[in-house]
């Protein structure tokens, strides 16, 4: 296991230290299909509808901390807004205020 972590400084300065940075486009939610996602303890307990991870308005799943927002927030959000990049920074303000919460 690789434990390096990477120091994060967005354009407002704020910072934080992440495992890992994930960027991903262009693909059909199949969000069972997510290789990083542990099957035992995360997949199998993901409420999920038509292939999409049930999302509350803060882009929250149903399990604590785990957020999702791009394509794969489609079905609880405006794919023409959210499903691109023109959305990324509204979906990154809201996930970083609930995160901060």
């Amino acid at each position: 296991m690789d434990d390096r972590t990477y120091d994060v400084v967005l354009s407002d300065a704020w910072k934080c230290n992440v495992h890992r940075i994930i960027f991903t486009t262009g693909y059909v939610a199949a969000i069972h299909n997510t290789a990083f996602l542990d099957r035992s303890t995360i997949l199998s307990s993901l409420a999920k509808a038509d292939g999409f991870p049930a999302l509350d308005p803060k882009f929250q799943t149903n399990l604590p901390n785990l957020y999702v927002t791009a394509r794969t927030a489609e079905f609880d959000f405006d794919p023409f807004f959210f499903g691109c990049t023109v959305g990324c920074t509204v979906a990154a303000t809201i996930v970083g205020g609930a995160v901060v919460r």
